[in-house]
């Protein structure tokens, strides 16, 4: 007994322990501690993914216990966010800090245990009752990241511009800027945040209200509805506070991520708890 509570506790380090790295060592600053090139940026985004979901899966699949792995997730998440904002100057003095580039990489390092618990419950390693515990333990931790990022992305992250102007016309925006940009990956990746960032959005409400939803009506409104409404909020309060441009194609890209996120939390739901 002792022996398997040892392995699973070093087992479940090595979650925590590809997370922090893919948080944050892959930085894209020349002058951060692991020097690498912008030029890996994907490379980096990749392993990123595929550190944490092969450590996650050892875990799972050499344990079949998903209860360490929840805590690990639940309390990694708010502890990034608490670090970040405690040693980012970036958020006393509004400038650039080296720290504000890890966003990308912790969000995936995240899902990437996500995506392994699903794999492994659809495999029947672990039991439909302890991934609907890890589902929702994992979004209340994400709940702090995902907040955190909302205001960095629409507001502290735009307090030295003077913005406010509105674009009411479909694909003449945000979408048309990506397919004439002169470098297609980092409009490709932009167009992609707007999406998944909603996705992501959508799949957390799932994981923290979906319980109370009797109807797929209910669960549309509560995964595509709540999304959207926040999202056109947003894009107005752009407007009014001049922190970004009123733009109706940013609202179609979180529209349909929240879309995505409907049917992907649809398409879990019955791999995971399927009998």
């Amino acid at each position: 007994m002792a022996s398997t509570r040892i392995k699973s506790i070093l087992l479940n380090f090595s979650v925590f322990s590809a997370v922090v790295l893919s948080a944050f060592a892959f930085t894209d600053q020349k002058d951060g501690v692991f020097i690498v090139s912008r030029h890996y940026m994907l490379l980096k985004l990749a392993l990123s993914l595929l550190l944490p979901l092969f450590a996650a899966l050892l875990c799972l699949f050499a344990t079949g216990d998903a209860r360490p792995l929840s805590v690990i997730t639940l309390l990694l998440q708010p502890a990034f966010v608490v670090f970040t904002i405690a040693s980012n100057g970036y958020y006393i003095r509004f400038s650039r800090n080296f720290m504000q580039n890890h966003y990308a990489y912790a969000l995936l390092a995240f899902f990437a245990v996500y995506l392994a618990a699903i794999i492994a419950a659809g495999r029947k390693k672990i039991t439909p009752a302890a991934f609907k515990g890890f589902s929702k333990r994992f979004f209340i931790g994400y709940l702090f990241v995902f907040v955190f990022l909302f205001v960095r992305i629409y507001y502290s992250s735009r307090v030295d511009v003077s913005l406010g102007t509105v674009n009411l016309i479909p694909f003449a925006g945000e979408i048309q800027n990506s397919l004439h940009s002169l470098s297609p990956v980092i409009s490709a990746v932009h167009a992609a945040g707007n999406v998944l960032f909603y996705s992501a959005f959508s799949l957390m409400l799932r994981g923290l209200f979906g319980e109370k939803i009797r109807s797929k009506a209910g669960e549309a409104a509560l995964l595509i509805g709540v999304p959207f409404a926040v999202s056109l909020l947003c894009e107005i309060s752009q407007y009014l506070t001049l922190r970004g441009n009123a733009d109706i194609d940013d609202l179609l890209l979180n529209t349909l991520g929240a879309a995505i996120g409907f049917f992907a939390a649809r398409g879990i739901r019955k791999f995971v708890l399927e009998d």
